[in-house]
């Protein structure tokens, strides 16, 4: 084979996936940063405090299935890092090392709403829309019970493609149930290895480079 024929021999190129993030608007940069350092403040008064956060959140199952990416791919020579941004729609006292976390939908900040979760956990042991801490809006690469949990339940529950609605519940009674202590405490500790990536990125996605 002559120099010139192996100076034009391509690379050899590789898949990769594509990811789709939440759309992020121009001011949560700021905000993201400022969650994240907020999160160190209160890591550093109280270490446990992450695992005594109730991350909440809700998922939608259809039977048909959820959207399929495995196939978008980019063929390169390196990984690109391409995404594309969519917009993307007890007892007293053993509260009170608690803090209780939910998005902004309406429902959760109606006023009844608002004053039974400042009865229950306090003011200032709430993170949500309308209070002294907010939710962090577009953000689910900061939430386990986005970025682990809800995709960890939705891949086993397809897995045996349900054809009926009750075979749908059963399925997520199911492995929800089969979720360990252990998982769910590394899932909420990888939030810290997280946030150093959000100053790194100045407030924007950080999942491409994890």
């Amino acid at each position: 084979m002559s120099e010139v024929e192996e100076e034009n021999e391509e690379e050899p190129k590789e898949k990769y996936k594509i990811q789709r993030f939440h759309e992020l608007k121009v001011g949560d940069f700021q905000k993201r940063q400022e969650f994240a350092a907020w999160v160190f403040l209160q890591i550093d008064i109280d270490e446990n405090w992450l695992s005594n956060v109730l991350w909440t959140d809700e998922a939608h199952f259809y039977l048909n299935g959820e959207v399929n990416t495995q196939n978008s791919r980019i063929w390169a020579t390196e990984n690109p890092r391409i995404f594309t941004e969519m917009p993307l729609y007890q007892d007293r006292q053993a509260l009170s090392e608690i803090t209780f976390m939910q998005d902004g939908g309406p429902p959760h900040i109606s006023r009844g709403a608002k004053q039974l979760l400042k009865d229950t956990f306090s003011e200032d042991c709430v993170i949500s829309r309308h209070f002294m801490h907010q939710w962090l809006s577009r953000s689910p690469d900061l939430m386990p019970s986005d970025f682990w949990q809800g995709l960890y339940i939705k891949s086993h529950v397809y897995r045996c493609r349900p054809t009926t609605l009750s075979m749908l519940k059963a399925s997520i009674r199911r492995h929800v149930s089969s979720i360990s202590t252990d998982m769910l405490f590394n899932a909420v500790q990888s939030v810290i290895n997280r946030l150093p990536a959000v100053f790194e990125n100045e407030g924007r996605h950080i999942e491409q480079g994890l």
